[in-house]
């Protein structure tokens, strides 16, 4: 099915280079989305200027989740943020558009916006890790424990240098976690550290 997907972006792409397209596709709503332009502004050594980078809009949260999987514009996540249900989450233009190739159990950061409708997502990125407060469940096995947030379960495995401390750690014990993408694709998110006492 990526390969389908691709293909037929590809040829999207291709189309639109041959008949000079002008179109261009808006946000749903970019009135959240801001971009600062840094037009007639010179930067002589041509380097990367925090300007040019997007705003966060103030009405938008910055979050990170763990990301499964995507249908049209639903996903399939869990929101490490014990503040955030990880219910019903909407994908806007930016969001579904970064994470429709993206593989299963990649750490993302987002900016969301909560409404009647669920959580929405206007922007969406790779994360190098994540902290969050998570419940402690306890083993699944000798390389994974598992957790939760909002009563929504996940798997994290666990380093061979942090077994045994873990094991010392009461079930649903209330704990600070920090996470990172398994350099195996599509594995299960690595536990990087944890504090207890949270």
């Amino acid at each position: 099915m990526k390969k389908l997907t691709k293909l037929l972006a590809v040829l999207l792409v291709l189309g639109i280079m041959v008949t000079g397209c002008n179109n261009q596709i808006k946000p749903s709503e970019p009135d959240k989305i801001p971009v600062e332009s840094n037009e007639g502004q010179e930067n002589p050594d041509n380097q990367a200027n925090p300007e040019d980078e997007p705003t966060v809009n103030k009405d938008l949260k910055q979050v990170n989740a763990i990301f499964y999987s995507m249908d049209a514009d639903k996903a399939d996540m869990i929101i490490l943020d014990s503040n955030s249900d990880s219910k019903n989450i909407i994908l806007k233009d930016e969001a579904r558009v970064f994470l429709t190739d993206k593989e299963a159990n990649t750490v993302v950061s987002l900016q969301i916006k909560e409404s009647s409708k669920g959580i929405e997502v206007y922007n969406a990125k790779d994360a190098d890790k994540a902290t969050a407060k998570a419940k402690y469940i306890g083993f699944a096995d000798n390389n994974f424990a598992e957790f939760e947030i909002m009563n929504k379960a996940f798997v994290l495995q666990i380093p061979e240098a942090l077994k045994t401390e873990l094991e010392k750690v009461n079930t649903n014990e209330l704990l600070e976690i920090t996470i990172k993408t398994n350099e195996i694709p599509i594995a299960n998110p690595v536990l990087e550290s944890f504090k207890r006492g949270q």
